[in-house]
């Protein structure tokens, strides 16, 4: 029976200190990115009349364009987190933020009705799996007992985007003429692009792994990988962190289907 190395570990690691730097390291940037996320999903409500004055909505139409996008999120949400059990962390939420961000900017060009449901039930597809994928993303870094305050500390990003989105999108809005533009473009463009942006910062800002983790010594690396799998993974066959994510099992899969 294999024993576990994390109480040795313990003798020379500060856990606390350890898990301490984990968190602000992890879970404030998650934090960030779901404000942003959750800024773009609302910001058609903040242009609301505008929407339906230039385009010429009914309100009924409006209320369909808002629907629309959990079509799109509802059909992909559980290939996108099959996808990211295939591919790193970083560069798949860099993916969703990259093509969630550049398809709300391209509202700015809708014309109708159509072109309004069109690229929201895209958008839709393309944000699918980003919220429970970084739910998932947590797994790598948390374990059970820790897991639950994480996911309510990362939660603020909503809160924050509560607060301030509405403040924001107003003062965009405000811009209305500027450089012959409506401010409701201005709006998704502004919004839509600076997702887009700092989707490209992901790839180099978000550590995939604790075991890719260059801000962590090595001793401390050591410490999380082996923590997480004293109480991830069964003694019998543990395996590493990358290891299991990247495993995809359809037999698992179907079971959860059926």
């Amino acid at each position: 029976m294999q024993t576990s190395d994390t109480p040795l570990l313990s003798n020379k690691i500060d856990e606390k200190a350890v898990m301490k730097k984990v968190t602000w390291r992890v879970v404030p940037y998650m934090a960030f990115l779901y404000l942003l996320c959750f800024i773009d999903r609302v910001n058609i409500g903040n242009a609301h009349d505008a929407l339906k004055k230039d385009l010429g909505l009914s309100e009924a139409q409006f209320g369909q364009t808002v629907g629309i996008f959990f079509v799109g999120y509802c059909l992909l949400e559980f290939p996108s987190n099959l996808a990211m059990k295939k591919f790193s962390p970083s560069k798949w939420i860099a993916r969703i933020m990259i093509t969630w961000g550049l398809l709300t900017a391209s509202m700015m060009f809708c014309k109708d009705f159509v072109g309004l449901m069109i690229v929201r039930t895209l958008i839709g597809g393309a944000e699918a799996g980003f919220f429970p994928g970084v739910i998932f993303y947590f797994t790598f870094w948390f374990n059970k007992r820790e897991r639950a305050m994480k996911i309510a500390l990362f939660y603020v990003g909503a809160a924050v985007a509560g607060v301030c989105g509405g403040a924001i999108s107003y003062g965009i809005l405000s811009m209305d003429g500027v450089l012959n533009l409506k401010g409701w473009q201005w709006l998704f463009l502004i919004e839509g692009g600076t997702t887009a942006l700092i989707g490209i910062t992901v790839v180099f800002c978000l550590t995939d792994y604790p075991h890719t983790a260059s801000w962590l010594t090595p001793e401390e690396r050591l410490f999380v990988v082996a923590k997480l799998q004293e109480t991830n993974t069964s003694e019998d066959n543990p395996v590493s962190v990358e290891k299991e994510v990247k495993r995809i099992v359809w037999k698992d899969v179907w079971s959860t289907l059926t």
